[in-house]
């Protein structure tokens, strides 16, 4: 039997413009025609236990993971990280990062670092063996998946109308649901967005999600992160576990990937170091890979902070990848990562950066 989704169209127009160098808060307020998240929820589904929890969206990460003095929520498994997965908060919305990606984590459907939560937004999240749903809460309420807003995985992406001339139509034994470019989840969970009553379904089995290629079907919750996929080129009739799905979309699909993924690539190149409301600083990236940069307050810096309480040559910066080296160079008052003082450490996703009176919050760009 399948549960009747009620699907709805909310669509908003959002002033294009160069937000980049303004702060998180400004930045939302820039671009968001409601008011920001204040409030998600977490759920996790792992080994036939689930766990759920509300955590405010403050000015601090807060982190899933192994490590349960440093995580809100517990993560188990040998390739799970002690910090797995950073939820940032970036005034409005919050920015979902893999921390750890020696393990990989599929967000929405796709290998990415980082994905954006917007204000009634929700995420699909798939690590080792467990399943994570992160959802704005702030209504204390959990929308319909027509009612959701599509998560972006770029910050500049914000600033962009996604393409309205596009509809996804699923049809399970005969009852048709629509979306406007959601990610859909099948299950039997009652959190799924297609409900299947029947015990041969798994909690989360399937998944309609967006990739640069195409529309694609996975399926979900093997215990491992699963290789089945199958792109749907137009439409698509196939037996789910003795349930008739078509799929078919409406529109101009490649005009919708365009404007929700960007250029049709999910490419991170940068740490961003958003700045946060009470920053002397602003805002600025660095590549992920190569170089030594020097930030500081002198104009000859790879990064000039206008901070009078940092020093010329306040620290280096040798990015590592997924992680960068931060190194004091000697400066006067110090510089501090998670508010301790730091002479030389590594930083990662969801970390505070304390220069002067200069503050930076680190995720992906």
């Amino acid at each position: 039997m399948v549960k009747k989704t009620v699907l709805h169209k909310k669509t908003s127009e959002i002033e294009r413009e160069d937000l980049s160098g303004l702060a998180p808060t400004r930045y939302l307020q820039k671009i968001s025609t409601i008011e920001p998240m204040s409030k998600v929820r977490v759920v996790i589904l792992q080994a036939n236990d689930l766990r759920t929890g509300v955590m405010e969206l403050g000015n601090m990460s807060f982190f899933l993971g192994r490590d349960q003095n440093l995580c809100k929520f517990i993560l188990e498994g040998a390739r799970i990280g002690d910090r797995q997965i950073a939820i940032v908060p970036l005034g409005g919305c919050a920015a979902i990062c893999n921390a750890e990606p020696a393990t990989q984590v599929c967000m929405n459907g796709v290998n990415v670092p980082q994905i954006l939560l917007k204000r009634r937004g929700r995420v699909y999240l798939e690590v080792e063996d467990a399943i994570v749903i992160i959802e704005d809460f702030t209504d204390d309420d959990v929308h319909n998946v027509g009612e959701r807003s599509i998560c972006m995985f770029h910050l500049p992406q914000l600033n962009h109308p996604i393409e309205q001339n596009f509809s996804l139509q699923v049809n399970i034994d005969g009852q048709d649901h629509y979306t406007i470019g959601q990610t859909v989840v099948i299950g039997s969970h009652e959190m799924a967005d297609i409900i299947l009553d029947d015990p041969n379904i798994r909690p989360f089995h399937f998944m309609l999600y967006y990739s640069p290629s195409g529309l694609q079907l996975k399926e979900m919750g093997l215990g491992e992160i699963s290789d089945f996929s199958k792109q749907i080129d137009q439409s698509l009739s196939l037996d789910l576990e003795g349930h008739g799905l078509q799929v078919a979309y409406h529109g101009d699909i490649n005009g919708f990937i365009h404007s929700y993924i960007g250029d049709g690539k999910l490419y991170f190149g940068y740490f961003r170091f958003s700045a946060m409301d009470s920053s002397a600083s602003p805002a600025f990236n660095l590549p992920l890979m190569g170089g030594v940069y020097l930030v500081g307050r002198s104009p000859t810096c790879h990064v000039t902070l206008p901070d009078t309480a940092c020093s010329r040559e306040h620290i280096r910066l040798i990015p590592k990848g997924w992680m960068t080296e931060l190194i004091d160079n000697n400066s006067a008052n110090g510089c501090f990562l998670n508010d301790e003082q730091a002479v030389r450490t590594s930083m990662r996703a969801g970390d505070i950066l304390e220069v002067g009176r200069s503050l930076f919050i680190l995720h992906f760009y």
